[in-house]
């Protein structure tokens, strides 16, 4: 698994005497993150190529990343349910942007921007237990995320107005899967917070 992975390298590192003990485990986070997206986009290279959509992937998953990095979302509490749900993901959206330049359906793509962009809005930033935010961080993080939202979607309506559907084959995709991620991560917690409620009146 990439954790185990870059608890490898970190403790090699540690070794070596190029990192220190106590920076270990901030290095080990970091060298997740670079492994984790490295893989993730090898992969939807290569799902690109498989499909003829190199291109659109590959914007795609810069789109994707930087939404998701300000945005946030869900997190699954075990690895391999991350990486297996996030392959499945990625290979929905490959799949469903050579739909829409085959189908040549534009009013699917606005549609899609109608429906998700709004939950982008309502539900970002999200944070979690495992990376919380500070109220700065909040009204920072809303702010970018929102514009991002907003700018992309209208560049990509405007570059199809001209005849150059590109970024409108790929930026409904990602905001479509950022905004499911979000409202995911949003039931999540509201679960989380009605248990720890049901715990506190039993107690």
């Amino acid at each position: 698994m990439i954790s185990s992975a870059a608890k490898r390298i970190c403790g090699f590192l540690v070794c070596a005497g190029v990192v220190s003990p106590e920076e270990s485990e901030l290095y080990e986070y970091g060298l997740f993150l670079l492994i984790s997206r490295a893989a993730f986009f090898v992969l939807v290279c290569a799902l690109g190529l498989l499909c003829d959509l190199f291109w659109e992937c590959i914007l795609f998953y810069l789109h994707f990343s930087l939404l998701r990095g300000y945005a946030g979302g869900v997190h699954a509490s075990r690895e391999w349910v991350c990486l297996l749900c996030t392959t499945l993901c990625f290979c929905l959206a490959v799949a469903g942007m050579g739909w829409l330049r085959s189908s040549g359906l534009t009013a699917a793509a606005y549609g899609m921007l109608l429906v998700f962009g709004p939950m982008v809005w309502i539900f970002s930033p999200l944070d979690v237990p495992e990376k919380p935010l500070t109220p700065w961080e909040k009204r920072r993080f809303g702010r970018i995320s929102k514009g991002l939202v907003l700018v992309s979607a209208l560049i990509a309506i405007f570059t199809a107005q001209l005849r150059y559907p590109l970024l409108l084959w790929v930026i409904p995709w990602s905001v479509a899967l950022e905004g499911l991620l979000l409202l995911a991560g949003f039931l999540k917690q509201h679960r989380c917070q009605d248990k720890q409620e049901i715990f506190r009146n039993l107690t």
